[in-house]
């Protein structure tokens, strides 16, 4: 979907990983919320049918999603968290409660935690996917709700 909505799109160029190289580069400390295995696993690990289904909802909505891709893209390029939400949890195309919480909002708990250890007195950049910033348990309220400042880089 992402190589139809922006035909120069480079998989293997993510935003994640430049990210990653320019802090090696800074010499800043780079640190993992979580290990591949139990991404993986979150990914790939529900019962077969269940994925089947998933890609098979996909595949039907194929057209409707690229158009959200779109969408998805230029809300966060203008930090627009409100449309985001909004396209995250379309419900012809996005996120049930169940998902999300299993996929977002549990994760962003223990994040969470981890970033008040990491914090101490000084910044730190955090770079999650995009539904990991949005609604009441998306990682941006709950920190400003800890009484941290979250401040978007552009």
């Amino acid at each position: 979907q992402n190589m139809v909505a922006f035909p120069g799109f480079n998989a293997s160029q993510q935003l994640d990983q430049t990210v990653q190289l320019k802090a090696k580069e800074l010499g800043k400390a780079i640190k993992d919320f979580e290990t591949l295995e139990f991404q993986m696993n979150l990914l790939f690990g529900d019962p077969i049918a269940d994925q089947a289904e998933g890609l098979l909802k996909a595949a039907r909505t194929d057209e409707e999603a690229i158009g959200h891709v779109k969408e998805l893209a230029r809300a966060y390029t203008e930090g627009d968290l409100a449309a985001i939400e909004k396209v995250m949890f379309a419900p012809e195309i996005g996120m049930d409660e169940e998902t999300a919480k299993h996929m977002l909002y549990d994760r962003n708990d223990n994040w969470v935690k981890t970033i008040k250890d990491a914090v101490g007195h000084e910044s730190i950049m955090v770079a999650v996917g995009i539904g990991h910033l949005v609604g009441e348990r998306g990682l941006i309220k709950q920190l400003q709700n800890a009484g941290y400042t979250v401040t978007p880089v552009k």
